[in-house]
């Protein structure tokens, strides 16, 4: 099973499962490095346009008259438009090693998709515009856009393997309320800073709880003193 601290809580079978889940990790590393990838390119984006202001539609000049040329850090298209494979590349390699366990994991990464992945490249398109793109006016648009289509493929891939996912190997997990309250403080303790102050004291507390709701469940037969106890005999 899963540590309390995961988002994804689910039952975790045989050594062969165990290590199919790890594997998981590093086969969504597409989808990681395209976000971080993402960001620095918004990044690049806003530097341009503190530096030089919006580009001027009809002769490429500033907005504000900027005496620097917009864009002061350029953005190709060929550097932009391969990240765009992302969400394909991680549908593929998540394909055979998921199953009704991870919908939440596709759920995201789909949302990802159709969101940054799909999304970004039409911006960055108008904002770098290059030679030989559609026609926009008198400029024409850079060629990023062809990032989009490409996302939008994986996103589809994403959504045809989460409704056939397989069913889980292992059988679902019923978590007792004494798990459910841990995974609840632990919430808490993320976002409130005194519930996080005073996480190791209720942890403690729920823990011996628990260890008394066990002790009290269990037969005489196994109570602590009780072993090879016979009555009526004095030895």
């Amino acid at each position: 099973m899963t540590s309390p601290h995961s988002s994804f809580v689910y039952a975790i079978g045989d050594e062969a499962d165990a290590a199919r889940e790890r594997s998981i990790g590093p086969r969504w590393m597409p989808m990681s490095i395209g976000l971080i990838a993402s960001a620095v390119f918004i990044i690049v984006t806003i530097v341009n346009i503190f530096a030089s202001g919006i580009p001027n539609p009809v002769d490429g000049t500033s907005a504000w008259d900027s005496e620097v040329p917009f864009p002061l850090i350029p953005l190709p298209s060929w550097l932009t438009v391969p990240f765009g494979l992302a969400p394909l590349l991680t549908a593929v390699l998540l394909w055979k090693v998921v199953d009704a366990r991870h919908k939440g994991l596709l759920t995201n990464t789909i949302v990802y998709s159709l969101t940054v992945f799909l999304l970004l490249p039409i911006m960055l398109s108008w904002a770098y515009p290059e030679p030989g793109g559609i026609a926009d006016g008198d400029r024409s648009l850079g060629w990023h856009w062809l990032g989009a289509p490409l996302a939008l493929v994986g996103a589809v891939v994403l959504i045809v393997r989460r409704t056939t996912l397989p069913a889980s190997p292992v059988p679902p997990v019923e978590h007792d309320a004494f798990f459910l309250e841990e995974v609840e403080l632990r919430r808490k303790a993320r976002y409130d800073k005194k519930a996080r102050a005073r996480l190791d004291d209720d942890l403690a507390d729920l823990h011996a709880r628990q260890a008394a709701a066990r002790a009290a469940g269990r037969p005489a037969a196994e109570q602590p003193g009780t072993a090879g106890e016979q009555p009526g005999r004095d030895g």
